[in-house]
């Protein structure tokens, strides 16, 4: 039976894969940057899906902000990933590390904790809104250039 762990060095490839998954625009630089402080654990960790026969099938990585996205004050846990195989999707492991994260997060001393996904994302919310998180905000980002 697959189980959840804290995620270690050991997992670094079949964690990047999933990363990458998550996350394609993100250069492999940067995701080694954030899977290294994940494993110090102080304000950052991560969880994953061990396989049965090897391997992993998903991740969520929660971390320490110091406000929360619409400027409360914290400090509060955010859900800063989270993911799950195609082919562990809807059976519970997506809940079961959103489970391991409020562990960690009320063990830190934390009163709540924070996610977000895309706007355009309606499974990640409608996954959100199952486990009980509640919608606090939405918003549209713009930029200009400037020559």
């Amino acid at each position: 039976m697959s189980t959840i762990r804290p995620a270690t060095h050991d997992d670094r490839d079949e964690w990047l894969r999933m990363r990458k998954a998550l996350w394609p625009d993100c250069p492999d630089t940067d995701h080694a940057v954030e899977m290294a402080e994940c494993l110090k654990r102080k304000h950052f960790t991560a969880f994953v899906v061990e396989r049965d026969g090897g391997g992993l099938g998903g991740f969520v990585e929660v971390a320490e902000r110091p406000i929360t996205e619409d400027n409360e004050p914290g400090p509060i846990a955010h859900v800063e990933g989270w993911y799950v195989d195609p082919d562990l999707r809807r059976c519970g492991w997506g809940r079961k590390l959103i489970q391991a994260a409020e562990d960690w997060a009320r063990a830190q001393g934390y009163s709540e904790i924070r996610s977000d996904t895309e706007i355009e994302n309606a499974v990640s919310q409608q996954a959100h809104r199952a486990l009980g998180f509640e919608e606090t905000n939405r918003a549209v980002f713009y930029r200009k250039r400037l020559s």
